[in-house]
């Protein structure tokens, strides 16, 4: 009976090398995928960061950008309320100057009709 396993002992033996080559080849193969596709996640992660760190340098310079922006308008705002107030001081004293003006003809005028009647007056007619 002896005679009849040892083949069989050593084609168990066989398979079960072949098995256990099989079974060592395929945990390295999940291995190297584990490890492959860890490296594809670092990667990725580490672009995500970066495209993070650009939003939110981006974000910042269109603040930066919206400020400069709302102060320039408030500014030009400023220049056209003191513009507007220049010009409305300057045309109330322009009509203040012509009535001052136009007093003083008025009386330049009054004086010359009084003295042109007063001549009128002296000459005999």
């Amino acid at each position: 009976m002896t005679d009849d396993i040892t083949p069989i002992q050593s084609r168990i033996a066989k398979i079960a090398e072949d098995e256990r080559l099989l079974n060592s080849n395929r945990k390295s193969a999940l291995e190297g995928r584990k490890a492959q596709r860890d490296q594809e996640k670092r990667t990725e992660d580490a672009d995500l960061a970066k495209l993070g760190m650009a939003r939110n340098r981006q974000m910042e310079l269109n603040a930066e950008k919206e400020r400069k922006f709302q102060d320039a308008q408030r500014r030009e705002g400023e220049e056209l309320v003191n513009a507007s107030r220049e010009i409305q001081s300057a045309y109330a004293a322009e009509v203040q100057r012509r009535k001052e003006v136009g007093e003083v003809l008025q009386g330049k005028a009054a004086a010359l009709e009084t003295r042109l009647r007063n001549i009128k007056a002296e000459r005999p007619s």
